[in-house]
């Protein structure tokens, strides 16, 4: 008798934790659509921000996932130009994260007027310079800002019905913010030395935040379907539905299970 109650719950458990695995592999991912702004920097018609004067142009782009800083550097002069990526760096909330981190990834904590978060940043960068012939660029992705959420809080959000470019309707919350209480600021520093590497240095700086916010289901195919903009960027969280419950229910049925088999075992015994 114990022997098909075993085998029944053998049988049963498997049926369940097949199930509980399907839900657990299921997931839903959860997306911000996030936009940048930076005061006092000028926009091409791809809405990146570009920062000019007579010997050089800088342009930032972050367009796609985890907002990767795309730097294009050119050099307006009939001198070299060098990059000393060492003294260059991403400044987030006032934190520095140096453009040249030893291919480590680095991760780190910002608190910002209105929220808190975390920032994660991938070096790709090798060497310490970068050099730029005369009338001349270079295209360079040295990190990514973050990779997180921005974590907001309700109140600053407004729900909105929106319509996407193939014509459906979506809801979405969506929430605007001021460089004083923008969720995430941060900074690209830029060492650059003209005609030789060992030159007087100058230093740009060009200063960004989050002014703008959509929070939202829907997958970055669709949601932002011809919509390439320098100034925009999305993260992504992805959860699986169902992971706590069928943990629990798991948990619960290999115990029953043992009991049986401890009771059967027992009976044999006497």
């Amino acid at each position: 008798m114990f022997a098909n109650l075993i085998a029944k719950s053998e049988h049963m458990r498997a049926f369940l934790l097949s199930s509980f695995f399907a839900i657990f592999l299921s997931a839903c991912s959860h997306y911000q659509y996030i936009t940048i702004n930076a005061p006092g920097a000028k926009r091409n018609a791809s809405r990146e921000f570009v920062e000019e004067n007579d010997s050089v142009r800088i342009q930032y782009s972050f367009n796609g996932p985890d907002a990767p800083i795309n730097l294009l550097v050119e050099n307006k002069t009939d001198v070299p130009i060098y990059i000393d990526w060492s003294r260059s760096a991403l400044i987030v909330n006032d934190k520095a994260i140096s453009y040249v981190a030893n291919v480590a990834p680095i991760e780190g904590v910002f608190n910002g007027f209105a929220s808190s978060g975390s920032v994660y940043a991938m070096a790709t960068l090798p060497d310490d310079l970068s050099f730029i012939p005369p009338k001349s660029y270079i295209i360079k992705s040295p990190m990514s800002v973050t990779n997180q959420l921005m974590v907001v809080p309700d109140s600053a959000f407004r729900t909105e019905r929106i319509a996407l470019y193939d014509g459906s309707i979506v809801k979405v919350r969506h929430a605007f913010f001021t460089e004083q209480s923008s969720p995430l600021r941060f900074k690209s520093y830029l060492t650059l030395a003209f005609g030789d590497q060992n030159n007087k240095t100058i230093a740009y700086q060009c200063s960004f935040f989050i002014s703008e916010l959509y929070d939202s289901a829907t997958d970055p195919e669709t949601f932002l379907l011809n919509r390439e903009r320098g100034d925009q960027f999305y993260v992504r969280e992805t959860t699986a539905g169902g992971q706590g419950f069928g943990i629990v229910a798991g948990i619960a049925l290999l115990s029953t299970t043992t009991a049986l088999e401890s009771k059967s075992a027992n009976n044999s015994n006497q």
